[in-house]
């Protein structure tokens, strides 16, 4: 329904015909220009750089193809695996919610990352 109405969407990742992990727009809010990119990736795939690259991928293609002007990421503050994504792509962080949400009987703390189409390169 999101594609369809070019509202976001999320790809699979796959290996070997295995679906490892996906990464998608969590939404693409064209008034203001911006998106934000979720994904996930089974554990025993985790270090191989694939989110690392797939990441790369949905930025090059919001600033390039969609001429969006920032995209966001989110993840959970004690999360450091998923941290260091935006950290290592250049993505500035911009805040921490508290209390975002309410996973396996406690509520976790989100950091949200930005990046704007003028400082990727």
């Amino acid at each position: 329904m999101r594609y369809a109405q070019d509202e976001g969407y999320w790809l699979g990742i796959w290996n070997n015909n295995e679906l490892v992990g996906s990464i998608g727009y969590l939404y693409i809010d064209r008034e203001n220009e911006k998106t934000e990119i979720g994904y996930w990736l089974g554990k025993e795939y985790e270090g191989k750089g694939i989110i690392f690259n797939s990441v790369k991928v949905l930025i090059h293609y919001a600033f390039d193809e969609l001429k969006l002007n920032k995209v966001e990421i989110g993840v959970a503050t004690e999360n450091m695996k998923s941290r260091a994504i935006p950290e290592k792509l250049g993505f500035k962080h911009e805040g921490e919610l508290r209390d975002y949400e309410y996973i396996n009987g406690r509520f976790l703390n989100r950091i949200i990352y930005g990046l704007k189409a003028e400082e990727w390169s």
